[in-house]
């Protein structure tokens, strides 16, 4: 079972167990993430990656750029390092 620390930027750590998904994770921690479709088209679970790996279950549909990442279509491969919209 791979365990990874996801520290998010201004609130702490928390750490992914296996979950489906880092949106999963994160719910599963009690923080709220704006999410609509689950399967990358929509964008809403945009988040940034500030450091580490991630793997793409899906490609996105929906346009990002940069270190932007869906949280509903990633699992960490290593520690990672995000920030959540405002």
């Amino acid at each position: 079972m791979n365990q990874y620390i996801i520290t998010i930027e201004n609130f702490g750590n928390i750490t992914w167990q296996n979950q489906h998904s880092l949106l999963e994770a994160l719910e599963d921690a009690g923080i709220d993430i704006d999410y609509s479709c689950r399967s990358g088209a929509c964008s809403a679970c945009k988040i940034k990656l500030l450091s580490g790996k991630v793997h793409w279950r899906n490609q996105p549909v929906a346009s990002i750029h940069g270190n932007e990442i869906l949280a509903c279509s990633v699992q960490p491969i290593t520690d990672i390092k995000i920030a959540l919209p405002n």
